[in-house]
């Protein structure tokens, strides 16, 4: 599901983009897990970011924080950390 949301967001689909991956947001918590629901997350933000929604950027990139942080995945941690700063551009 992730490649969908990537395939939607490389064609210009940013709202396509933002729906797939939300549905793997879904999907992985059903799951357990958390480090594909964290970058899922990080992905949102960044959809979200592109598309002008910078509140729902900033709440999904806090989300895929905690995750990070929770789970331990640095590279997750240090690029949701990085997504809150309004000069951080994609």
């Amino acid at each position: 599901m992730p490649h969908l949301g990537a395939a939607a967001r490389v064609a210009g689909d940013l709202t396509g983009s933002g729906v797939w991956y939300q549905h793997c947001v879904e999907r992985r918590r059903e799951f357990g897990d958390r480090a594909g629901e964290g970058w899922a997350l990080q992905r949102l933000s960044e959809v979200s970011r592109e598309a002008g929604e910078q509140q729902k950027a900033d709440a999904f990139s806090i989300a895929a924080l905690a995750i990070g942080r929770e789970i331990g995945d640095k590279e997750l941690e240090s690029l949701a950390s990085k997504l809150q700063s309004p000069d951080y551009t994609i």
